[in-house]
């Protein structure tokens, strides 16, 4: 039976898997398995096989531990990882095995894709997947983004990918951020002519004045669309270019690491209420939260619900991982923007590598708006 492989490997890494399986078969050899390779993939992190067991044996816990144990002595790795494959027959495994020599993905390539390009203008790049497809996040159906991890493994990398990406599909008049930081995180953006508020929002009474408007701002939206009859921010805006009104722009509110922001219960209680408003995505306003200390104190069910776009990076600890989406594999990640990604609509959770953005991705970026970084 013919694998599955990516569609330019290179000669070099099919020479790589001749070599690979018959050691990744061998490690199975303590269950009597007759084990089948229908797919592998080599990605810019790991190596990615699906395995079918043609004597159908049904793996436990306890066996999956054990393969992993085998499959990081015989390759040398570390945090292999091994799981019942969803996407395949009953009888499969997923195996993702780390690479010691990893590649990152570039920002300008992952832009340059046909994914990107021809995504909405609310659409920003998430990461490149082990079948070689850049993968992007359309705020327009993913609504609220949680992104979660531990220091260092991506996050500060990534929102900067995030911003850049949107503002090279709108100016000023199609969206508008609100970029709330107490860490200067996002310091190179504070000329940018898409930010609300004169800059970015560092302090408690910049957040109560943001949350304010907001509250103002939905209202008269609400009000707006429905004596319009207009279901979302497209329709309205179409309207209003016919009966040549103000149109709106889409709204992202980003909030860097959730726990700076939360001495007090007001910050939370002032963010719940907003996201307890119907329809906030339809009526053009979207969140981002991050946060690296996530804890049930702050990050109960009911708050975690209203995130249901997922973007985790690696882990510190086993709790950690599932208190942010419900799983513990995150501590498996190997950080530097090794991520899982689990779409609004889907229980799928997908494992990419994050663009990489040099500062001189953000001065070009930004040149196209006249702002110059020293």
């Amino acid at each position: 039976m013919a694998i599955k492989i990516n569609a330019n490997m290179s000669n070099d890494k099919k020479q790589m898997l001749v070599n690979w399986i018959p050691r990744l078969l061998k490690c199975f050899s303590a269950f009597n398995c007759k084990m089948n390779v229908s797919e592998a993939y080599i990605g810019r992190t790991f190596v990615q096989f699906t395995v079918e067991d043609l004597n159908k044996t049904r793996f436990n816990e306890f066996m999956l531990d054990k393969l992993t144990d085998s499959l990081n002595a015989e390759f040398e790795v570390k945090n292999t990882d091994v799981y019942p494959d969803a996407d395949n027959p009953d009888y499969a495994l997923g195996i993702q095995i780390p690479l010691k020599n990893r590649e990152f993905v570039s920002f300008s390539s992952i832009t340059a894709s046909k994914e990107y390009l021809d995504s909405n203008r609310y659409t920003f790049v998430v990461g490149e997947s082990v079948k070689d497809k850049s993968v992007c996040c359309n705020l327009l159906s993913d609504k609220r983004v949680l992104l979660g991890g531990m220091t260092n493994a991506g996050k500060t990398v990534f929102l900067n990918s995030m911003i850049c990406s949107l503002i090279l599909k709108n100016n000023a008049d199609t969206l508008k951020f609100v970029l709330m930081d107490k860490d200067s995180v996002f310091k190179n953006y504070a000329e940018l002519p898409h930010l609300l508020f004169h800059g970015v929002v560092f302090d408690d009474y910049g957040a109560k004045e943001v949350f304010d408007w907001l509250k103002s701002e939905l209202d008269w939206r609400k009000m707006l669309f429905n004596r319009n009859g207009c279901r979302n921010l497209d329709e309205y805006n179409r309207y209003a270019q016919v009966a040549k009104e103000d149109s709106f722009p889409a709204i992202l509110v980003v909030i860097d690491e959730l726990t700076d922001w939360i001495s007090t219960d007001e910050f939370l209680k002032m963010l719940f209420e907003i996201l307890q408003v119907k329809a906030t995505a339809e009526l053009g306003i979207f969140f981002i939260v991050a946060t690296q200390k996530p804890t049930v104190d702050y990050l109960g069910a009911s708050l975690k619900e209203m995130f249901p776009t997922k973007i985790i990076f690696k882990c510190d600890l086993p709790i950690n991982s599932r208190i942010l989406f419900g799983k513990t594999s995150a501590v498996k990640l190997l950080g530097e923007g090794d991520l899982f990604y689990r779409k609004s609509d889907s229980n799928k959770i997908s494992r990419l590598q994050a663009p990489f953005v040099t500062q001189e991705d953000i001065k070009d970026t930004l040149a196209r708006f006249n702002i110059r970084l020293d």
